[in-house]
């Protein structure tokens, strides 16, 4: 894989982890809007995977790390230092 495919690929399992992140907190302050883009999400993704595009399963997994943070953070554990 060329180092330029190498950056896109984090750079977008990042996007799956903040994308979580904001959902998480999303829920927490209007729970419709944060909860459509939840299913937004998932719809998006197993749309890409029933056309034969892998990664779903790291994708989701990559989402559910962004969401356990914000859910962390919700409780009262900091998570992300200095914020």
């Amino acid at each position: 894989m060329g180092k330029l495919l190498k950056v896109a690929k984090r750079v977008t399992d990042l996007a799956h982890v903040v994308g979580g992140y904001v959902t998480g907190k999303l829920i927490l302050v209007e729970p419709l809007l944060g909860i459509l883009l939840a299913v937004a999400f998932y719809l998006y993704e197993f749309a890409q995977a029933w056309k034969g595009k892998n990664g779903l399963v790291g994708d989701l997994r990559e989402y559910a790390v962004g969401l356990y943070v914000a859910g962390l953070e919700a409780l009262g554990i900091d998570v992300i230092p200095f914020t």
